[in-house]
């Protein structure tokens, strides 16, 4: 990076404005540090690898998250059903 005290925009190499970007998008995923300082100083082929690996590590969390997902919104939709079934049964009781 280069900058002049009076300057306000730097100028950045190709490389770190690639690096910044891939940086932002590991951290975007919740890579750890530790995975993306490893992912950073790794040839393309290697950083793939690392990048497949924590992805396989936390696949089966996120499954969990969408199943929960699913749940939570099936009991709210069977909710409403059933309070759409008393509401009706409350206006039938009061006529």
């Amino acid at each position: 990076m280069r900058s002049t005290p009076a300057a306000v925009i730097a100028e950045y190499a190709s490389e770190q404005v690639d690096e910044g970007r891939l940086l932002a998008m590991l951290r975007a995923i919740d890579m750890p540090l530790v995975d993306v300082a490893e992912a950073l100083a790794a040839s393309q082929k290697e950083r793939s690898r690392i990048v497949s690996r924590y992805w396989y590590r936390i696949e089966p969390e996120l499954d969990e998250y969408r199943e929960t997902v699913r749940a939570v919104r099936s009991l709210g939709r069977r909710r409403q059903i059933e309070m759409g079934h008393s509401a009706g049964a409350l206006e039938r009781g009061h006529k």
